[in-house]
Formats: C-alpha cells, sequence, structure tokens
C-alpha cells in the first residue's frame, strides 16, 4: 500500500492492512520486540498453527485495520484463545482510564503524534477501559 494512500485511510478510520507486513515493520523498527514461546499441548499447537497459516493466505491476508481493537497485537491473543479454548483474565488496574488516557500518557511527549489521533480517532477512544483492553 502506498503511503499515502495508507495516511488517507488511517484518517478515515479506513485502514487496510495486509496480515504479516505491518508487524515485520514493528520488529523491525522496535529492537525490544521478542518471541514469547508459547508452552502449549501438541492439539492447541496443531489448531494455533493452522489458524495462523489460514490467516496468512492469500485471500485472508488483508483486513480492516482498527488501531486500537483488530490490528497485530490484538490477533495474536484472539488467536491463541481460540486455539487454547481459554479467555485469559487480566487484572483490573486500570480504574476509570480510558483510551485516550492511555495514548497521551504514552505520547507526551510527542504532542503533534497525539493531535493526529485525537484529530483521526475521534471519541470513539473516550470510554472507560475493561481490563483486557
Amino acid at each position: 500500500m502506498q503511503p499515502q494512500r495508507r495516511e488517507r485511510g488511517f484518517a478515515r478510520s479506513k485502514l487496510v492492512v495486509e496480515t504479516g507486513a505491518e508487524c515485520k515493520v514493528y520488529a523491525e523498527l522496535i529492537p525490544w520486540v521478542v518471541a514469547q514461546i508459547l508452552d502449549l499441548p501438541p492439539a492447541q499447537t496443531e489448531r494455533l498453527t493452522a489458524m495462523i497459516r489460514e490467516n496468512l493466505l492469500p485471500g485472508n491476508r488483508v483486513y480492516r485495520y482498527n488501531y486500537v481493537k483488530d490490528n497485530c497485537a490484538t490477533r495474536p491473543l484472539d488467536m491463541i484463545e481460540a486455539a487454547t479454548g481459554r479467555r485469559f483474565e487480566f487484572g483490573d488496574t486500570l480504574s476509570g482510564i480510558t483510551y485516550r488516557d492511555e495514548m497521551r500518557f504514552n505520547h507526551r511527549y510527542y504532542p503533534w503524534y497525539q493531535f493526529g489521533i485525537d484529530l483521526a480517532l475521534g471519541s470513539g477512544l473516550d470510554y472507560e477501559l475493561t481490563p483486557r483492553e
């Protein structure tokens, strides 16, 4: 996808990305990204492997990206949960916090970046996060 088209799509929340491509970019740009070894029984390993292969088929690679709900950080968790038949529980440590609060904290040294997020994503970031989110 050409950069200009990607930026326009992002601004309209209609960004379409290719699975695998975006995660490779993150791995190249962020040196502290590491592989996590999963100690799964063989049947769950096979299910997860089959799901990943299915997701990487040419007809399934492209999907409508959502900055906070459907991206290369959320998809692996969803697949692991589906393969194991288990939903992970997360402690309630963010009481009263919104996506925007979290983003503002993480982007506090990048005000123009946060301004772009505020502009592009709008009020969809202003509800209280659940522990899972």
